[in-house]
Parts: C-alpha cells; structure tokens; sequence
C-alpha cells in the first residue's frame, strides 16, 4: 500500500481572499494513491466496527420496526425509517447481517472523509488525519441511528463545503434530499443542521466581499433544510429533541479517562483536538472561518459529551488536513530523491499494516480483545427474564392491565422486542418512588395510579437501580422476588392499598432455601477448570468467552445477604425478647414468696435491662444481660446461611465460565468471608479451627486471584487488608490497605464508610516498621526455617514467604516446608500448594498434614470432588465404622481387665500395673483422638459438599460423623469437636 510523498504545490493567489471551492472531478479519486488510500481507510473503519453488537437500542428500534410492519402506524417514532430498514434487514440478513451492514456505513464514512481531506499533492496527510478521525468514530460506533448520522454528517459537511455560495443557485439545494432522508433516520440531525449553519455563516466572514445577501442567501437554504428535515410523520405537531437517559459524560473527566483510558481510541480524541488548534495557529494569517466555527462548535459539544466525539472527528479531520496542507503549501520543499521517496513508502505500508493488525483483535479498541466478527447476541438473562414475564401474561397472573416498571433502558428495550404483550414503563418519578428514596405513603399512591403490578431491575447498574435493588430485597412482603436468572431480577408487587384477594404471586416466589439446599443440577458449583491464561496472540483467532450471567445472580444473593446482615441486631433482640417473654410466662406459674418476687424481677430486668445514664457505669445486671445476649446473637445468622451457600455456587460457576472474571473472583472471596464472619459458622469455627482455616483460604485465594486478573480493582484490596489483620499477616495486610486507598483516589470514589484513613495507615505502618526493627537481628544469623518461623510469629507473613520460597527446600527441611505451604494457603496461592504437594513428600510432612493441606488448597481453587477425596483419605475410609471403633475400644478394656488380674504384691507387680494403666490411657487417648479427626473429617467433608450442592452426599457426610457421637444408637461414644456442626448441618438439610 502506497500513499506517495508528500508534494504540495503553491496555493493560488486568490486563497488568502476567498475560500476556494472544493475540487471536483477526477482528480480526487484516481490513480493508485487514491485506491491506496481509500482501500486502507476502508479497511480500517471496517475493523473497528466488526464487533458484536450489544447496545440495548437496538431491541428497541427492532421492536418499533417490528411493529410498524404490522400495520402499528399509529405508533410510529421520529426514527421510523431507521427502525423498519433495520428490522427489514434483520429480517433478511440477521443479526450478524446488521452488524455488518453497520461496519459497512463506518467504512464509507471512512473514504468519504479521506477524499475530502485531500485538496491537493499527495495522500498522507489526508490519510493520517483521516485515519485519526476515524479511531475517534470508532471510540463509539453502535448498532444505531447515531453511526448512520456520522456518515451523513460527513455527506453534508462535504456538499456545504464544495457549494459555491456566490452560484447562480442558492447553495445547498444538493442536500435537500439527504436531510429529508436524515431527518426520518434520527434526531441528531439538528446537530447536522447546527453544523451547515456555522459553515454558512464562516464563509459569509470569510468572502464579505458578498454582503448581507450572501448571508441571506446562505442561511436561507439553512432554513429549507430544517423544512426538509421536519418531514417526519412522527413531529408534525413539534420538534422533539432526542432522549437521553444517561448522564453526560465528559471525555476531561475522571470517569471516561479511568473507564477508557487504556484504549486508543478513546484517547485519539485529544491529539485530534490538540493537532487541530496547532493547524489553526499553522494558518494564520490566513485564517478561515468557515472551517473554524464547525470545528469550535463540536469542539465545545464534545468537550461536555463524550458519546458526541464522533460527531467532532467527522469534521475535525477533513479540516486538520485541510490546515496541513496549506501550511505546508506555502513553504516549498525540494523534491525527495528515491531513496526518500521508497522509505516514505515502506514506511507508510508499515504503519498501516501494523495500523490494520492491531485492529483485527480489538487492540485499538476497549476489551474484550478479540478477533473482529458480527454478532448481535440476544442478552441470555434479559431473554429467560422475558420469557418468565410472557408466560405470567399467558396464565394472566395478576389483575388485567397492570403494567411493568423498568428502571433500566436495557430491560425496557430488550422486553420491547422479547416480549410485546409487557406495555413497559420507563419514568424516573415511578422508579425514585420504587426505590424508597420518596414519601412511602405517595409513592404507593403513585405505583398505584401507574397499575404497577411488577418491577424489573438490571442488576449489572448502579446508582438508582443498585438503591432500588437493596430496598425491594428489604421486603420480600410486599416486593416478593418472583425471577432471578444472571443480570435480571423481577419483583411482584404487593399494594398495600388493595387489601383482599387471593394473593397473585401465590407459589411464583423464588425459593431461595430451595435454590440453596435442594439446588437443581444446573445450579450446583462445576468442577473447577484447570487455569489456561489467555496469551496476547490468542485475541487473534480465539474469541472471549462471553459475560457468564451466574456472576450479576451471585452479586444479587450477596446483597440479599448484606441486607439481611443490616438488619441482623434488630432481628437477634425481637427473637431474644420473644424467648426470654415465653420464658417468663413460664417461670410464673412457680412464682411463690419472696423467691418469685426476686425471680420476677431478675427476668424482667433481662427481659428490659436499664439504660445507664451519661457518665454512669453499666448496672451489673445490664453487663449480665449483654454478656448473655452475645453469645445468643453469635449463635443465629447474621446473613441467610444458605443465601450464601447459593451465591457461592453461582461465583463457581461464573469463573468457571470465564477463568479471567476479577469480578466473579472477588465476588467468590466476599462470600466467603461473609459466611465466615456472618453466619453460624462463626460460632462452628470456634468449635472446628479447621473451618476457620479453610475458608481464609478459600477467600485468600479467590481475593488474590481477583487482584492478579485486575491490579487496579479496589475491593479485593481493601477485603484482603482487612483479612490479614485479623489473621496475623499484617505487613500484607498494610500492602493491601494502601493499594485500597490509591485505587481509590485515582478513581475518584471514595466511600466514607469504607475508606482507609491516613491516621489507620499511619498506626498500621508504625506497628510493621516496629515489628521489622525487631526482626532485623535474628535476619542475618538464624537459620532459614528459623528465620521465617520468627517472621510469621511477629505478623511479617509476606516476609517469611519471601525468606522460604527464594531458599532451597534442603535449606529448611520438612518443618520449614509446612511452614511454607501454610504460609501460601493463607497468602492466597492455593495452586502452588495444590501443584507443589505431589505423593513424594508425604512422608516429609506427615500423612495427616499432608492430605489436610491438599483439602485446603483443593477447596480453595473449587476442585471439590478432589477435596472429599483427600478428606476421605483422613478418615481412612469411605464410611466411619462404629463397630470396629468398639471392638477396639473392647480390645482396650478387655487388656487392661486381665493387666489388673496379675498376681504379686510386690513393688514389680505394683510398678508394671502402674505402667499397664498409663500406657492404657495412652491407648485410649490416641484411639480416641484418631477417631475424633475422623469424625471431624467427615463433617468438613459434608460442610464441603453443601457449599458445592451435592446435598445426598452432604447428609451422608453428616450422618457418617454422628455415627462415632455419645449419643449415636450405633454406640459411637466420643464427643469430638465437630458434633454440633454435624448436627446443625443435617438440621440445614431437613
């Protein structure tokens, strides 16, 4: 590909009195330059529009279109013709046939700008300005009337340039038909219209030599081309400006440039705008007004609305070359020589080729990086969403005409085409008074006078459907949650003002208890994938898998968990004032004397402690009370148990589904420290350390792993930090909590609830700096397992990672090699325990260390089937076995019966009874403590396999345990740590 050198020749004399007609015929477009150029331009807007097509609109326009062929005249919109071409071809070509049309229309675009960029010489300057511009378009190209309105923005701007306005016809009448056309095709002609009318008046300034008729005559064909334009049978009555339920979005602010900032572009904006004020100054002192005021005025528009940029890029091309190229037309240059002009050629192939390659997988372009393709992909949750809605309608659910809230375009749009019996509606008012944030009391009159019968959330969306989303999971009584599949949740709605009735939603209600302790096949947690990182050249040819709804379900079961949690204190006291009444409605029927008067008032006083007085010490009573109260609350759900157990499925799923999810990851992490902290596992912590130990790993893990796929993520970093405190690993936990608060600084969004203060990052980093000055002298001597033992006992766990893993594994023996592989569970590497612990250093680290890390590591990354096995390995067998634990028990006794039955009386005899005895209890214990980790064992195999949804082999597991319990029938006898999780577990499952 060649575009020749650059070779411009002098201006014409008259150039810096009038603005020269742009140059027609041939010239333009003939010769290999110009097939060069054009073929490259082409290729390149052809790149940057092949990408799937998932902008919400386009169900809309589909829909309206749909509509409109069957006779729905009476509905038709401003954009009707857009909306029954695209359906037409949908119709014809399908969705990948639409999409390609679209990237069609940017490639036209691309060549129309390029031939009007050049106005003389050769074609690199038309081609690199034109190439610039284009990257802009493609900033924000969508399936939508806007990219038709580029192409026809540039159409027009090329017409309004060319027209000589001293004609014998008044200029314009060319463009009459393209903005009839444009003003049925989309309400952004009015920018168009704006843009003619700059050009009109600039080149009035610049050739004055017409007077006031030539502005006449200019802005007299402006105005019969807003005549052409108001030909839509949808505004004959007005002109209504185009909707807009975003808010502006400023390419200067820090929200575009976090979002976009890595993409080229989105930044090629600013060189543009950059480039094109240089040119400007380049010119003077032939300054040229018709150019300048179109370019200024999107200049301005865009500068406060980045979805516009494209608009700015249309115009701002054609006039940087135009610039160019008359700066440098005016200083002549010798001619290059060959060798000059073959490395400006291969050059320039270079460039372009690199230019074409990088847009093949999206490169130049926001992720996902993938190789270019037409898609126009149906939205899976948003498709299930709608197909639960029209069967509601079909079984006629609920009373006639009520109608649907959304509070999203996209599921008003999507419903709009998926299902056309939902007469949606989309009001800000209905959906503030939904979310809470009104009057309660109007808000139902409101939602009431609408027929609100159901309300749809987009769950992917913050702001007001995030506040809308935690209120209607508040209050599942009037706002019962009738579907929830990925990205969509739908609410029925309970008016409080009708009362009576049968109840419409009457066995619609999602079960979440249902979802998380009888879960189908689908909804259970997948084996766990062994990790394939995706390499830079597989964006080339290997598409990315696609957004895996499971983790917006996982995201809306964890909120529902977090509302539950909030309201967790005032839920514990309701239900601790409730018993502690039924108590004391007990207790009076033995109130006799002065022994029930005191007892009267002593659970009374429990019932209603007094409220010590400021600056008054708590009574002693109110300190019994609380002392009381707490280990009562810690014993109930914060959060629902089995919520949790839900969303942890759907994370599985979700990462499983695409292994490079950050977001699935730290959802994952937060739901288990939420089960951790949150729920009655707390309290079976207590009672089995090793629960606490496996789900800091599994969260460590699932947390890192969050922070390796997205640096820059904030969460991860905040709940890691507060993890490490509380286990000990505090030099990690500062790392983690710095890189909190810069994440956040630099996003601009800092949550004052959650923020790290500067005064809680001094004190932590005083008290690592101080831990370290301790260190420092047993660093230089000690041996290496030595060394890191005292730097994980003082909290630098990050340190004494780093002393083992760069030592040799002879250097610090099987001792410091558990310590490294603890040290790596609870740091989040989970995989380099799971790969490092092959067979051979069992022995090393013994047989009940050895398997109990691999279980930790094995859960941790969600290998779950290899988990139970190495767990079945511990118990050391499938099924505990009560009859072989008593023979050996009867074993035991039976010895120690017939020990005591020796004769003598001597000080022998008397010292090998003493020894018989003790080495009996040995006996004992050790049996005893054997068959206790069995049992333990089998429990965190059942508290396993229900977090995976294998329920049967949960109960199983449960009931296993129990087995081996004093009061089992089949004459257990022990009382082992894990017994009353075994016996809370199998109380889950009934």
């Amino acid at each position: 590909m060649t575009l020749g050198p650059l070779s411009l020749p002098s201006p014409p004399p008259d150039v810096a009195e009038r603005t020269p007609p742009m140059p027609k015929g041939p010239a333009l477009g003939s010769g290999p330059g110009a097939t060069a150029a054009g073929l490259f331009v082409a290729l390149l807007g052809l790149l940057l529009a092949s990408f799937p097509a998932r902008n919400p609109e386009l169900w809309a326009h589909l829909a309206a279109g749909r509509t409109l062929a069957g006779g729905g005249v009476e509905r038709v919109g401003p954009t009707w013709l857009y909306d029954a071409v695209s359906y037409g071809l949908f119709q014809t070509v399908g969705g990948a046939g639409l999409v390609a049309v679209k990237a069609g229309v940017v490639a036209w675009l691309a060549v129309v700008l390029v031939y009007l960029s050049r106005t003389a010489g050769g074609w690199l300057i038309p081609v690199a300005c034109t190439g610039l511009a284009v990257l802009a378009v493609g900033s924000h190209a969508p399936l939508a009337p806007a990219t038709v309105s580029y192409l026809l923005l540039a159409v027009a701007v090329r017409e309004a340039w060319r027209a000589d306005p001293a004609g014998p016809v008044w200029p314009g009448w060319r463009s009459v038909g393209l903005f009839a056309l444009w003003g049925n095709v989309d309400l952004r002609v009015l920018l168009g219209l704006g843009v003619v009318a700059l050009i009109q008046v600039g080149r009035w300034l610049d050739d004055r030599a017409a007077g006031g008729r030539g502005l006449l005559r200019g802005l007299g064909a402006v105005a019969v081309l807003v005549a052409a334009a108001a030909a839509n049978p949808a505004h004959l009555t007005g002109f209504p400006l185009p909707a807009d339920h975003q808010a502006a979005n400023s390419p200067f602010g820090k929200a575009y440039l976090s979002a976009q900032g890595s993409s080229p572009a989105a930044l090629a904006y600013f060189p543009l705008l950059g480039l094109g004020l240089v040119s400007f100054l380049l010119a003077l002192p032939r300054w040229r007004w018709g150019r300048f005021l179109p370019w200024v005025g999107l200049a301005i528009w865009s500068a406060f609305r980045a979805e516009e940029v494209p608009f700015f890029a249309v115009v701002a091309g054609p006039v940087l070359a135009w610039n160019l190229q008359d700066f440098f037309a005016r200083r002549p240059r010798p001619a290059a020589g060959p060798r000059r002009r073959a490395g400006t050629v291969i050059l320039t192939a270079t460039l372009s080729a690199a230019f074409l390659l990088s847009a093949w997988p999206g490169w130049l372009q926001q992720p996902p990086f993938e190789p270019r393709r037409w898609a126009a992909p149906l939205p899976t949750g948003l498709e299930q969403a709608a197909a639960a809605v029209r069967r509601e309608y079909a079984e006629q659910v609920g009373p006639p005409g009520t109608r649907t809230l959304h509070l999203s375009d996209d599921t008003a749009f999507a419903f709009a085409w998926l299902c056309p019996e939902d007469d949606g509606v989309l009001d800000r008012r209905l959906a503030i008074a939904a979310a809470g944030e009104d009057d309660p009391a109007g808000a139902d009159e409101r939602l009431s006078a609408a027929r609100i019968g159901r309300v749809i959330v987009y769950t992917a969306e913050r702001g007001l459907a995030l506040a809308a989303l935690t209120r209607l999971l508040a209050d599942p009584d009037r706002w019962p949650l009738l579907h929830l599949k990925g990205r969509v949740a739908v609410f029925g709605y309970r008016n409080p003002t009708r009362v009576g009735g049968p109840d419409p939603f009457r066995g619609r209600v999602v079960d979440l208890d249902r979802l998380a302790f009888r879960p189908a096949e689908n909804e259970k947690a997948p084996p766990a994938p062994r990790e394939t990182r995706r390499r830079w050249w597989d964006a080339f040819w290997k598409p990315v898998p696609p957004p895996s709804v499971d983790r917006d379900e996982a995201a809306v079961l964890l909120l529902k968990a977090e509302v539950e949690r909030k309201s967790a204190p005032r839920r514990h006291l309701a239900a601790w004032e409730a018993g502690q009444t039924a108590a004391l409605v007990g207790a009076a029927a033995g109130w006799v004397g002065p022994g029930g008067t005191a007892d009267a008032a002593v659970r009374l006083a429990v019932l209603r402690p007094p409220v010590a007085g400021p600056g008054e010490a708590l009574p002693p009573i109110t300190r019994y009370t609380f002392d009381c109260q707490r280990p009562f609350a810690l014993g109930r759900d914060d959060a629902p148990i089995g919520v949790l157990y839900a969303a942890v499925r759907a994370a599985r799923r979700a990462v499983a589904t695409n292994p490079a999810d950050a977001g699935g990851y730290l959802l994952l992490g937060q739901c288990y420290l939420r089960l951790l902290m949150a729920t009655r596992e707390r309290v079976w912590a207590l009672q089995l350390p090793r629960l606490a130990q496996l789900r800091q790993a599994q969260a460590s893990a699932a947390l890192n792993r969050a922070i390796t796929l997205n640096p820059g993520l904030a969460r991860p970093h905040l709940e890691l930090g507060r993890l490490y405190q509380q286990i000990g690993c505090l030099d990690l936990a500062l790392t983690h909590l710095r890189s909190y608060r810069d994440a956040v600084r630099r996003a601009g969004t800092v949550d004052g609830r959650e923020a790290v203060s500067d005064a809680e990052l001094a004190d932590l980093t005083g008290v690592v700096d101080r831990l370290r000055a301790e260190f420092a002298p047993e660093s230089g001597h000690a041996r290496v397992a030595d060394r890191a033992r005292a730097a994980a006992r003082r909290g630098l766990a990050g340190e004494a990672r780093a002393i083992l893993l760069e030592s040799d594994v002879a250097a610090f023996g099987a001792e410091g090699m558990e310590l490294e592989l603890d040290l790596l569970l609870r740091t989040g590497r989970a995989d380099d325990v799971r790969d490092w612990t092959a067979s051979e250093i069992k022995g090393a680290l013994g047989a009940a260390n050895y398997h109990w890390l691999r279980t930790e590591a094995l859960a941790a990354v969600g290998e779950y089937a290899a988990a139970d096995a190495e767990l079945t390995e511990l118990t050391g067998e499938e099924e505990p076995a009560p009859a072989r634990t008593a023979s050996v028990f009867a074993f035991l006794a039976g010895r120690a019966v017939l020990d005591e039955q020796l004769g003598g009386v001597g000080l022998p005899a008397v010292v090998s009874r003493a020894l018989a005895r003790y080495e009996f209890r040995s006996a004992v214990r050790q049996e005893a403590a054997g068959l206790a980790g069995r049992a333990d064992a089998a429990v965190l195999r059942g508290l396993l396999a229900l977090e995976a949804g294998d329920v049967g082999r949960a109960r199983a597991a449960f009931r296993a345990a129990l087995t081996y319990s004093v009061d089992s029938p089949a004459g257990g006898g022990l009382v082992f740590d894990g017994r009353p999780v075994a016996r809370d577990g199998l109380g889950l499952l009934r």
